[in-house]
């Protein structure tokens, strides 16, 4: 017999929020984010490879991962979310140190994306673990903010490279860096999330 409980409502909430918001309310946002390369809105860069590869990866990684302890449809449900959540983590930051170096002023609906697609991100938050190699990925994850921001924060749409080619090659190495390990630490949260083989059950 089917039971409600509060994670079915939350599954419930992050997926509808999800839909009205990309679907409803800005339905071209979610299809230009990604064509961008989520660097710049309606031109594909250098970077928009690595995001997509980085998000197909975590995409079929995640189903694997979540198969191993729920049927194959659900796993595809949760799956779903978690490019998502890489992609936010990455330009929820990204767009704050744009905004505080000066690159530019705040649009209210990017960040309303971010949010949305960020909180449906946690939807497979229930399988996550936190584990020692969590915590290694995060500090690199930090460290190399820090280190993109210390040397100027340049960017590859030429934003702070003085037209230098040695720091646009850089600004394409650090945007790589913390994208790729954006994507490293959902995907080691579910790895270890799900070494348990212990199935869910939705019915």
């Amino acid at each position: 017999m089917f039971r409600l409980n509060r994670f079915y409502l939350f599954y419930a909430f992050t997926y509808s929020l999800w839909i009205v918001f990309d679907f409803i309310i800005f339905p071209i946002l979610p299809i230009s984010m990604f064509e961008a390369g989520t660097t710049e809105l309606f031109q594909q860069n250098v970077i928009f490879p690595i995001t997509y590869g980085v998000g197909l990866f975590l995409l079929i990684f995640s189903i694997l991962r979540f198969s191993r302890v729920m049927r194959l449809l659900y796993s595809a449900l949760f799956a779903i979310t978690v490019p998502f959540a890489f992609v936010s983590l990455f330009e929820l930051i990204w767009s704050n140190a744009y905004l505080i170096t000066g690159g530019w002023k705040l649009l209210d609906y990017w960040y309303a994306a971010l949010c949305v697609w960020f909180v449906f991100g946690l939807t497979s938050i229930r399988f996550w673990k936190v584990t020692t190699k969590f915590w290694i990925v995060f500090f690199l994850f930090i460290a190399s903010w820090i280190v993109w921001i210390v040397f100027g924060y340049p960017q590859i749409t030429g934003y702070n490279t003085d037209g230098s080619a040695l720091l646009y090659d850089f600004s394409v190495a650090m945007n790589s860096v913390t994208k790729v390990l954006s994507g490293a630490i959902f995907a080691i949260l579910i790895y270890d999330g799900t070494r348990k083989a212990t199935r869910e059950k939705f019915s």
